[in-house]
């Protein structure tokens, strides 16, 4: 080492003496410096990106348990809300023979009351009867039948000595779309095989289309531009990660379950990169000026060395 640094000591020293040498010597260095300067900041500045990635990820996935949660507990809380009508209460304990007719119509009425106040019509509520008093609990969360995944309520309310009556609230989960819509993000569930299944035969061949062998989606509920564009993407890469980005989209998955609490597919969420406003190109803009910044003052350095 001592001998490295004496002849490290002498070629500088001698390349002093010709000023040919020393300024090559010089520019060497200066050029090492700088690409070395450059290796790191870039470095660096790809780990900032990345976490902010992983964050906006993490931000992502809470806002959409969120949504999750709150769209399950206005179904129940409308379902609860029903079971205080008393009208509804005497037409089930009611001998007449037009009281099967007057709660289908009492359910039409609160279908058009609560479409109206939350400005949807996405919801449903109907009444089923149950003889097995072993079974009497309420039911809240997702679920799969019929034509497709829905946020689902079910409330008892009527004991009698034979069978109990629940009010069922169901909540298609397309509702979701407009939410997201209004805060310029892009939503869509996709059925899994097993859940796929569950659906009707003729509105699975007619309504649904396979999303890369995996994932089944109710095409005209959701944006087909934005449909189109998780066909091209890796749905292995993005469940790995949790993310993905590409030209198009900052995509952000999760796994959806149901009140059973097994897998019935997969909710994304995105932004576009199209939106000047969007995180992505927030970052995108930081990490290129403060690479620009850097680059500036390793210039300045060498140049004021000279």
């Amino acid at each position: 080492m001592f001998s490295f640094i004496k002849w490290f000591g002498s070629l500088i020293e001698n390349a002093k003496k010709k000023k040919g040498l020393w300024f090559t010597l010089l520019s060497v260095f200066s050029l090492i410096g700088i690409f070395l300067s450059l290796y790191f900041v870039n470095f660096l500045v790809s780990d900032v990106a990345k976490k902010t990635y992983e964050n906006q990820k993490e931000q992502f996935e809470l806002h959409l348990k969120s949504q999750f949660i709150t769209n399950k507990e206005r179904s129940l809380a409308i379902a609860t809300v029903a079971t205080q009508n008393e009208q509804l209460k005497e037409l089930f304990v009611s001998d007449d023979e037009d009281a099967s007719k007057n709660i289908k119509k009492s359910a039409k009425k609160l279908e058009e009351v609560v479409s109206k106040t939350l400005d949807s019509q996405n919801f449903s509520i109907s009444f089923e009867q149950n003889d097995k008093f072993s079974q009497i609990k309420i039911v809240n969360g997702l679920d799969v039948a019929d034509n497709g995944a829905f946020f689902k309520a079910v409330v008892p309310f009527v004991k009698t000595e034979t069978a109990v009556n629940n009010i069922v609230v169901k909540e298609s989960i397309k509702s979701l779309v407009p939410i997201f819509k209004n805060e310029k993000k892009e939503f869509v569930f996709m059925l899994n095989e097993s859940s796929i299944n569950k659906i009707k035969s003729d509105i699975k061949k007619t309504k649904y289309i396979q999303i890369q062998e995996k994932y089944f989606v109710k095409i005209r509920d959701y944006n087909n531009n934005f449909v189109e564009s998780i066909k091209s993407i890796d749905l292995n890469l993005l469940t790995t990660d949790g993310y993905l980005k590409d030209k198009n989209y900052f995509y952000v998955i999760q796994k959806v379950f149901d009140v059973d609490g097994d897998n019935i597919g997969v909710a994304i969420i995105a932004e576009s990169m199209s939106s000047k406003n969007s995180f992505v190109h927030l970052v995108k803009n930081l990490v290129n000026s403060v690479t620009t910044v850097a680059l500036g003052l390793i210039v300045s350095m060498v140049l004021f060395l000279f």
